[in-house]
C-alpha cells in the first residue's frame, strides 16, 4: 500500500506557499461569486429598466469624488428626487453598475447639474428603485461580468493543480524517490458508512528542516483489516518514506 498526502509543516516555506495559495483561491472564488451575484442583479435591473415607467424629477446634488489609494479612482455623488403618485422619493442612481473613471463622473456633473430637470425611470414594484439611464451598465461593470467568471474559473484551476497534481502524486514516480527515515506522529482509523480506512501522519527531516506527510490507506469492508495496519504503526515508531528529491515536502510512505 502507498499514499502520499499533506506535506504541510509549519517550519516549511514551501508548505507555506502551498496553504498560501488554497487561500488565494478561496479569496478569489469567494470575491468573485460575491461580485458576480451584485453585478448580474445590477445587469437584470438594467434590462428590466428599459419597461419601468418614467416621472419627471430634479437633480439635488451632482458632484464627483477622487479616491487615492482606492479600486475606484472616482466615484459620483449624485442624487435627485422625484414624485410617485404623492410619495417623495429620492434616488441616487444615475447608471446601473456605478461609476469609476474621471471621463464618467465628470461627464454626470457637467450635463446634469443641480437644479436641472431629468427623466427617472422607476420601478413600479418598488418606487424607491430608480435610475436616470435605463437600460445599461457602467463600462466598469460591464467588464466585471466577463472578469467574474474567469476569475472563478482561475481559483477553481489553482485548486486543482495545487491538490491534485502537487499533492496526489503518481504512485510508480514515489516509489523511485530517495528513501528517508520519518517518525508516526498519529495513526487512527477513517469511517465512513460501512467502509473504513488507515491513516497515517508521520514527520520527517531532509536537510535540517522538518516535514509532514499523510498516508490514507484504500477504503475496505473490514473494519479489522484497517485496524491491523494502525496497530503496526503506532505513535513513534520509526519507518521509511519516498521523498521528492527537489521538492521535499512531497513524499510517499511505501506500506
Amino acid at each position: 500500500m502507498e499514499g502520499s498526502y499533506d506535506m504541510t509543516n509549519q517550519t516549511s516555506s514551501a508548505a507555506k506557499g502551498k496553504w498560501g495559495m488554497y487561500l488565494l483561491a478561496i479569496v478569489l472564488i469567494a470575491m468573485s461569486s460575491a461580485s458576480g451575484v451584485l453585478l448580474y442583479r445590477s445587469s437584470y435591473e438594467a434590462s428590466a429598466s428599459r419597461r419601468w415607467p418614467t416621472v419627471e424629477g430634479r437633480v439635488i446634488k451632482s458632484e464627483w469624488i477622487q479616491h487615492r489609494g482606492k479600486g475606484c479612482p472616482y466615484t459620483i455623488n449624485f442624487s435627485y428626487g422625484y414624485k410617485v403618485g404623492l410619495q417623495p422619493l429620492i434616488g441616487n442612481t444615475f447608471r446601473f453598475g456605478g461609476e469609476c473613471y474621471y471621463a464618467e463622473v465628470s461627464y454626470i456633473t457637467s450635463n446634469y447639474p443641480v437644479g436641472s430637470e431629468v427623466v427617472v425611470h422607476y420601478d413600479p414594484n418598488n418606487p424607491g428603485n430608480s435610475v436616470i439611464v435605463p437600460g445599461s451598465m457602467s463600462p466598469n461593470a460591464s467588464l466585471g461580468l466577463y472578469l467574474c467568471p474567469i476569475a472563478i474559473i482561475l481559483g477553481i484551476v489553482l485548486i486543482v493543480r495545487v491538490y491534485f497534481v502537487e499533492r496526489q502524486l503518481p504512485r510508480e514516480t514515489g516509489a523511485s524517490w530517495p528513501t528517508f527515515q520519518a517518525t508516526v506522529a498519529k495513526a487512527a482509523v477513517q469511517s465512513y458508512g460501512d467502509r473504513y480506512r488507515a491513516e497515517i501522519s508521520y514527520s520527517y527531516q531532509v536537510n535540517g528542516e522538518y516535514y509532514s506527510g499523510y498516508y490514507e490507506g484504500d477504503w475496505t469492508r473490514s473494519e479489522g483489516e484497517a485496524d491491523a495496519v494502525v496497530e503496526e504503526y503506532p505513535e513513534k515508531k520509526i519507518l521509511q518514506v519516498h521523498v521528492h528529491p527537489d521538492k521535499p515536502e512531497l513524499s510517499v510512505l511505501s506500506l
